[in-house]
């Protein structure tokens, strides 16, 4: 029996084989693509119906309040929710939610996450006290200071800061207005001083005076002003002259503590401030009486 196959007849059983086998690939392809369609037809009209909606995290506002902004239809396949849109609608309608997530649970749970706002800042202006959010965000116009939260005095806003405004510290600068750059750097400079209060200054921290941000004051336990400077070292300096204050000035002397750009730090209590300032009143009369002589003299001698 001969079992020796041509060369010619070896190729063509070769290429029918491969070609049988091409055929079997797009044979299984074909069916893939189609069940891959029929899956995704299913799962938009009938798979994953959500029949769940938690509601986490704290907040000021009602869990049912929360669902309703959200507005999930009944049966709405998970799939065709846009997590996205939830999100803003949410952030738009509640002022004291700072950040909501929206996590699909499959096959059909949707969880919403809400982080609440809380203030960090009380800015004082004309009309009371806009409270500030660690985000930024403004979170209510009210005559009276939030209390744990520190006073800012000296900070300008502009008209367009008003509750349920963010100030996004982060941002990028280059295609806002002066007015809006304005609005950011004052933002970020109380949250930057904020954050950076020790527990124990804040408790103590009367108002923060940061309409020079080179020479930042804070009214200490309403007695004492400390002179701090710039944003830099803050924390240092805040700790080194709270450490004079505990060592050498005491519970009851009241003054102004300065930081110096040396490291040191300089202290007048309040007679010496009260004497400085008579001083300095009557400084300024004997110059005004000297040059009201002068004038008076001058006149004469231009009469004459």
């Amino acid at each position: 029996m001969d079992y020796q196959m041509h060369d010619r007849e070896y190729g063509e059983y070769h290429y029918k084989k491969k070609k049988h086998r091409r055929n079997y690939s797009l044979v299984f392809l074909s069916i893939f693509i189609i069940l891959a369609a029929i899956f995704v037809i299913l799962s938009l009209t009938i798979l994953f119906p959500i029949k769940t909606v938690i509601i986490t995290g704290s907040s000021v506002y009602s869990a049912s309040d929360i669902k309703n902004t959200a507005d999930i239809k009944d049966g709405q396949q998970i799939i065709t929710l846009k997590s996205d849109n939830i999100e803003t609608a949410i952030l738009e309608k509640f002022i004291y939610i700072d950040e909501t997530k929206v996590k699909k649970r499959f096959p059909e749970t949707v969880e919403i996450e809400v982080i609440p706002s809380t203030p960090a800042a009380s800015i004082a202006v004309a009309d009371g006290y806009l409270y500030l959010s660690a985000s930024g965000k403004i979170l209510e116009l009210n005559p009276l200071p939030k209390k744990d939260a520190p006073v800012f005095t000296g900070v300008t806003l502009s008209e367009a800061v008003v509750p349920g405004v963010t100030i996004d510290t982060a941002a990028d600068t280059e295609d806002m207005t002066d007015e809006e750059k304005a609005d950011l750097s004052a933002v970020a400079l109380v949250l930057e001083v904020s954050a950076d209060l020790p527990e124990n200054v804040r408790e103590k921290t009367d108002y923060i005076d940061v309409r020079d941000r080179g020479d930042i004051k804070i009214m200490y336990d309403n007695r004492l002003e400390l002179g701090i400077g710039g944003l830099s070292d803050f924390e240092y300096k805040l700790g080194f002259l709270t450490k004079i204050i505990e060592d050498k000035i005491g519970p009851n002397t009241s003054g102004k503590l300065t930081m110096l750009s040396t490291g040191g730090a300089s202290f007048i209590d309040s007679d010496g401030l009260k004497y400085n300032e008579r001083k300095f009143e009557a400084n300024k009369a004997l110059m005004t009486a000297v040059t009201d002589e002068t004038s008076e003299t001058s006149s004469v001698s231009d009469s004459s």
